[in-house]
């Protein structure tokens, strides 16, 4: 492993550790432990079996991909990659897609640069569905996230300290590094990704099976959502949100994860937070959900992630 790539990745979890030093810093974390030994934690079980389902689709979805380039593909190895980049993405942010497309190979020989472009592919049409969401949400929660922002108005200003602290932090370390950064040719790799999302959504007229490649799009993105609003039930304050504030906190959640922070330790639990704030609930309710959801997926990960690391690894001794 490359030492850039190390430090880069320390660098990030302790962004994401400072980002939970700062959601906790003024809580009752008495009152949170109390809630959290309350919750209901047969839901959070059924939250993660949304989440692994959301697996079992994006597999059938990377099929219909590898097929469409006249390769064979098992389901078996499919499913087990996914889950092996998830798992990977805890330790290494957005090594995921590598390591998934590597195993994949070693297991079915289909070149790693075909597979990185289904990638490429899967992303543009995630991302572009999580902006729609987006605007959906924003449009049907106005009325609540207007009354939240409004309400900044009379936050104390002290409470901005931390975040100025961290601000002018930045702003020194870029100073410092300004040589560094400027040795990055910033716009090829703005005009490289946009020729990438350019690529992926001409690469989508050419797809297999269109209409069963929508469904599991789909079905992989309300597996997302209900795997969020099942944990709603697992704490009585938030037991009556619906469907919808599921997809709203699902989409802020999501941004919260883009964040390249190992498993999205801190900035999901943030976004998550400030999306159950905006929605008129607590803090302490907000953390303690983000707690829920967070953990049950991050089971989830850790568990199918190992299955499928010591599955794939006696296919790769086979073949």
């Amino acid at each position: 492993m490359k030492i850039k790539t190390f430090f880069k990745s320390l660098i990030f979890l302790i962004f994401g550790f400072i980002i939970i030093y700062f959601i906790f810093k003024n809580q009752d974390l008495n009152k949170m432990v109390l809630k959290l030994k309350s919750a209901n934690y047969c839901y959070l079980i059924v939250s993660m079996i949304f989440g692994f389902c959301a697996y079992i689709f994006r597999a059938l979805r990377w099929q219909i991909l590898i097929n469409t380039m006249q390769y064979s593909s098992k389901f078996g190895p499919a499913l087990h990659s996914i889950s092996i980049g998830y798992l990977a993405n805890v330790i290494f942010p957005r090594a995921g897609e590598i390591v998934r497309c590597t195993y994949f190979n070693q297991v079915t020989k289909v070149p790693v640069k075909k597979l990185i472009g289904n990638v490429i592919l899967e992303r543009v049409i995630d991302l572009s569905i999580l902006i729609v969401l987006l605007l959906f949400s924003f449009t049907i929660k106005f009325n609540e996230i207007s009354i939240f922002f409004s309400n900044f108005k009379t936050i104390n200003p002290k409470n901005y300290i931390p975040i100025l602290v961290l601000i002018s932090i930045l702003i020194c370390l870029l100073f410092i590094f300004r040589k560094r950064i400027l040795r990055f040719n910033f716009l090829k790799k703005l005009q490289n990704f946009l020729s990438d999302i350019q690529s992926g959504f001409k690469s989508i007229f050419y797809i297999n099976k269109k209409n069963l490649f929508s469904l599991y799009t789909i079905l992989i993105w309300l597996m997302y959502i209900f795997m969020t609003q099942i944990c709603f039930y697992s704490i009585p304050e938030t037991s009556n949100l619906n469907f919808f504030d599921g997809i709203y906190i699902t989409v802020i959640g999501g941004l919260g994860m883009i964040i390249p922070v190992q498993g999205g330790i801190g900035s999901y639990h943030a976004a998550v937070t400030l999306a159950l704030l905006s929605l008129g609930h607590s803090e302490t309710t907000g953390i303690t959900l983000a707690i829920l959801i967070h953990t049950a997926q991050s089971v989830m990960i850790l568990f199918s992630g190992t299955i499928s690391t010591v599955v794939l690894s006696f296919q790769k001794i086979k073949s």
